[in-house]
């Protein structure tokens, strides 16, 4: 399949590191990209994720956590300067539905937007450690998601167009899904939070998985991780400022 990925720069949370790299990093300020992703090549439309609503609002409601949006990378921005109109999108994936993934839906009237059922499930009536994530009813609060329309659930694996699937990859939540992407040079998996930085993937220096401090089960988060690996040929991570060294993947 000759299609390929690019990574939209949406804005920045500001972070402390040891949240995304546990033990290690601690006391360290970090700049976690918020990326949105355009899958070009296919006959629908595709986008990952939708980011988090204004920088403002999202600091006020989930302060001491700090985001920051310049007017470039409002989505809507982001996507015109790649030529892509968010009226023309045809299908959003949501990787799961924490706040900062899954706001802006409104920007994309004629998509259909894919979610685990098991994350439905389990966002309306979170564990309390996790509510805020979700903006839950439950402490609450109104989580923009509720207005999302129309939603098609999504039971475990599944193609979702030509050379586009999703996987489910509980762990962070319990229902997670990765997008694997076919690609000229073999399938790349748009990992999000389960992989939020490159640090968190074996490489040359680290050869075991690092999970983030953020997850419903570490032992599914695991093999969720070695699941990915024996899928893809490529891992892109979630808030990982680096990834934009690449216009676009492969």
């Amino acid at each position: 399949m000759g299609l390929t990925i690019i990574p939209l720069d949406v804005g920045v949370l500001y972070n402390d590191k040891s949240n995304l790299t546990p033990r290690r990093d601690y006391g360290t300020l970090f700049k976690a990209a918020s990326i949105m992703w355009y899958i070009a090549g296919a006959e629908n439309k595709v986008i990952v994720d939708t980011s988090f609503r204004s920088a403002q609002e999202s600091s006020r409601l989930h302060a001491p956590l700090k985001a920051e949006r310049l007017p470039h990378q409002e989505p809507a921005s982001a996507l015109a300067a790649i030529g892509v109109k968010p009226d023309s999108i045809d299908i959003v994936v949501l990787t799961h539905l924490h706040w900062d993934h899954c706001q802006n839906h409104h920007l994309f009237p004629n998509a259909t937007f894919m979610i685990q059922r098991e994350e439905l499930r389990y966002a309306i009536a979170p564990l309390p450690f996790h509510a805020s994530m979700y903006e839950a009813i439950t402490i609450g609060m109104k989580p923009l998601w509720f207005d999302i329309s129309p939603i098609e659930l999504v039971d475990g694996d599944r193609q979702i167009a030509e050379g586009i699937s999703v996987v489910h990859t509980p762990g962070h939540t319990p229902g997670y899904q990765t997008v694997l992407v076919e690609t000229p040079q073999g399938k790349i998996a748009i990992a999000g939070c389960m992989v939020p930085t490159f640090e968190n993937w074996p490489d040359s220096e680290q050869d075991s998985y690092l999970p983030s401090s953020l997850y419903v089960d570490l032992e599914q988060y695991w093999k969720s991780m070695q699941r990915i690996d024996r899928l893809s040929d490529l891992v892109l991570p979630g808030h990982d400022p680096d990834v934009f060294r690449q216009r676009q993947y492969p």
